[in-house]
This record gives C-alpha cells, sequence and structure tokens, in this order.
C-alpha cells in the first residue's frame, strides 16, 4: 500500500511541473548583430547607394554626373560665343567709325580679327564723307585708289554712284554738266547692265 500511494504521489508531481512549464512563456533574448558581424558584410549591403548600382530613382550616379558636366560645357561654350559676337560687333563699329587704333587694341586684347585691313580704314571714312557730302566724282577716285578694279567687278554700284553723282549736278545747278555725265557715264553702264536696272534712264533736266 505505501508503495502505491508513493507512486501516486510521484506522479502528481511530475503532473505539476509539467502543467507549471507549459504555463510560463519563455523569454527570449533580443538579438545582437555584433560589430564583428557587420564589418564583414559586403559594401552593398550596408550602403543603399553605391557607385555600382543605380538608386532608388532608377538613375545610376554616374550619369547625374556626366549631365552636370555636359551643362556645364554647353554654359561655357555659349558664353565665349557671347563674347565672340560682342566682339566682332565692336570691331565693327570701331571701323565704321575710322578708329583704327583702337580696333588695332581690340585685335591685341581679344584675338577678334577685323574684316577688312585696319590701314585702309581712314581711306574708308573719307569715301564715305565724300558720298555724304555728294562730292561722288571724290568718292569713286577714293574706291579706285583701294582698288582699281573696284567698280569693274560691282557695275551696280558703279551706276548708283554715277547716278547720285548726275543728281547732285542737277541740283547744284548744272544741267549741262548732268547731261555730259548721264552720256558718258550712266547710258554705257545702263546698256551693260540693262536688265538689272530697268529704271536706268537718267532723268532730263527741266527746260527752261
Amino acid at each position: 500500500m505505501e508503495d502505491e500511494s508513493g507512486d501516486e504521489q510521484e506522479e502528481e508531481e511530475e503532473e505539476e511541473v509539467a502543467s507549471s512549464s507549459k504555463e510560463e512563456p519563455h523569454h527570449h533574448a533580443p538579438h545582437q548583430t555584433s560589430s564583428s558581424n557587420l564589418s564583414h558584410r559586403p559594401l552593398s549591403t550596408r550602403n543603399s547607394i553605391t557607385p555600382d548600382r543605380p538608386n532608388e530613382s532608377g538613375q545610376d550616379p554616374g550619369d547625374a554626373g556626366v549631365h552636370i558636366g555636359l551643362g556645364v560645357g554647353r554654359a561655357v561654350a555659349a558664353r565665349g560665343r557671347a563674347e565672340d559676337y560682342l566682339n566682332k560687333l565692336v570691331m565693327n563699329y570701331l571701323i565704321t567709325e575710322g578708329l583704327q587704333d583702337a580696333a588695332a587694341h581690340l585685335e591685341r586684347e581679344s584675338g577678334c580679327a577685323p574684316t577688312v585691313d585696319l590701314t585702309t580704314v581712314q581711306a574708308r571714312v573719307d569715301i564715305r564723307n565724300a558720298v555724304v557730302a555728294g562730292e561722288i566724282e571724290r568718292a569713286i577716285k577714293g574706291l579706285l585708289e583701294l582698288d582699281a578694279g573696284f567698280l569693274d567687278d560691282r557695275p551696280g554700284l558703279h551706276f548708283v554712284l554715277r547716278r547720285q553723282q548726275y543728281v547732285e549736278l542737277i541740283r547744284g545747278g548744272a544741267p549741262l554738266a548732268a547731261l555730259e555725265l548721264a552720256q558718258k557715264e550712266l547710258v554705257p553702264l545702263a546698256e551693260r547692265d540693262a536688265e538689272a536696272h530697268p529704271d536706268a534712264e537718267p532723268e532730263r533736266p527741266a527746260a527752261g
């Protein structure tokens, strides 16, 4: 009898231990990553963006650098074109105004090459002033001194200058001189280039 009661008591104790182990929750220590494990991870797992991988937007960071470089290059090129245009504009103004020394200085400073020989600048200004003053014969003489074949290569310009000379003679009260000019200069030029100048017939001075 004592053996049976002892066995029963042992069984009850085992059941209590088993039931208590089921009821008590198991507490697990949080998982910690050691610094040694982190240091052995590949670089791509520690950084979200690497030089060899595209970022979240799908764009390679190297491509962004290329685009920036191209943008800077275009800006520099545009600035260079603007400076060249401005230098040419100033050079043309200096030549037109007869400022030979200033034009030569601009050429040395900027490297902007003039479109004409700077030694002829003053002669060009004299020709322009002669045309403005109505002294067409002096203007034609200046042109021929610069280039003997200049008007031969430009018959239209030659005709316009002679016609203006004809008009100036009429205004100056010299109809006979105007008529002589028309016969010697205007008519041959008009016949030579009749199709280009349908209005080449010079106006005749009024009678009386």
